[in-house]
């Protein structure tokens, strides 16, 4: 598989993505669907999502909201 890549040949993501998906998954978590949650959804609860979200954002430089996101309880 090539540097950078994941998923079938598909490019990976990059941190904003990433980001984005946290934030469209903790909307999820927190108001419903009108789609069905895929069975792994189940895994992640409110605090697993902050630590992922947390680490993201991390990774991503954004040291501010990361200390926001750790904070969360």
């Amino acid at each position: 598989m090539a540097a950078g890549s994941c998923c079938a040949g598909r490019p990976a993501p990059g941190w904003r993505t990433a980001l984005h998906l946290i934030g469209h998954a903790e909307e999820t978590l927190a108001h419903g669907s009108t789609f069905p949650t895929p069975e792994w959804m189940d895994w992640f609860t409110p605090v697993r999502l902050a630590a992922f979200k947390g680490n993201t954002q991390l990774k991503a430089g954004h040291l501010p909201q990361a200390r926001h996101t750790a904070g969360r309880p």
